[in-house]
């Protein structure tokens, strides 16, 4: 949250402060209310946003959400959890070598909770995960472009970048 400005005309300049000092009945005041500050002639700054301003911030908002728990999660056996890319891909690799030594389960571990899946399961689910994980960065994408198109701050402000997402994933194993 920003923090608010306040201005006013002193001796011919025009001043600005976030904490204004005011001196009320001989006393400084440093902490004075906005109606202290009002009735002493400070008046509340309001800063415009551009909209390159609005747009960078909404885009900062999106790129947050899609790193979210809203986005970046499946439940498993009731649990949320999220396994990113990297893990994906050295799960895969781990279910390819222990196929081919002749294991039928996986020990996976999430959270401190083991988690003993069949292989084939657990390769269907991860195969899954990727699909979700790939449709919800182009939705993430096509929210950004969106975003970037618009063409004033209320448009920007409006945006509902929450929609369009698939929904999550839920595994029972």
């Amino acid at each position: 949250m920003r923090k608010k400005i306040y201005y006013k005309e002193i001796d011919g300049k025009v001043v600005f402060f976030t904490n204004p000092l005011i001196t009320e009945d001989g006393k400084q005041i440093f902490n004075p209310t906005e109606t202290q500050l009002f009735a002493n002639n400070w008046k509340e700054w309001i800063q415009q946003r551009t909209l390159e301003e609005a747009k960078s911030s909404m885009i900062a908002n999106i790129t947050d959400y899609d790193v979210s728990n809203a986005v970046n999660s499946f439940i498993l056996n009731g649990k949320e959890m999220w396994l990113n890319r990297d893990t994906r891909t050295s799960i895969m690799n781990s279910l390819t070598i222990l196929q081919q030594i002749g294991k039928e389960t996986m020990n996976l571990w999430y959270d401190g909770t083991k988690y003993v899946i069949p292989c084939d399961i657990l390769i269907q689910m991860l195969q899954t995960i990727e699909q979700y994980a790939i449709l919800c960065f182009n939705v993430t994408e096509e929210h950004k472009a969106e975003v970037k198109s618009l063409t004033t701050i209320e448009e920007v402000d409006s945006y509902d970048y929450t929609t369009g997402y698939p929904e999550k994933l839920s595994f029972v194993v």
